[in-house]
């Protein structure tokens, strides 16, 4: 028996709400406390693959349209210091949230 449309949307932007939330109760998506805490994880990281997903594309469309930069110096590209900071910040935060989930 299949949903109906508007639930699966309904479901899907409850989940979203609900993990973007920092303050939020921690929801429960199965009994036993380590799954639940893992299954937090694996959303997190689902949600954060999705975004980049997101924003890859659009640089990349963007970059084809406009002639920007090739594919082949995002691949060979290397940070300055102050972006190699910037992102070990950012994989830091992530990996925090991941531990406040599986808590």
């Amino acid at each position: 028996m299949a949903d109906a449309p508007g639930k699966v949307a309904k479901t899907s932007r409850t989940v979203r709400d609900l993990m973007l939330s920092h303050d939020r109760t921690k929801p429960v998506f199965l009994q036993e406390p380590g799954m639940d805490k893992a299954v937090s994880a694996i959303l997190r990281l689902a949600m954060e693959v999705s975004v980049l997903r997101d924003r890859l594309a659009t640089h990349e469309l963007l970059a084809d349209r406009s002639g920007a930069y090739t594919r082949e110096e995002v691949e060979s590209f290397l940070p300055d210091r102050d972006e190699d900071a910037r992102r070990r910040a950012w994989r830091d935060d992530l990996v925090e949230r991941l531990m406040h989930d599986l808590k």
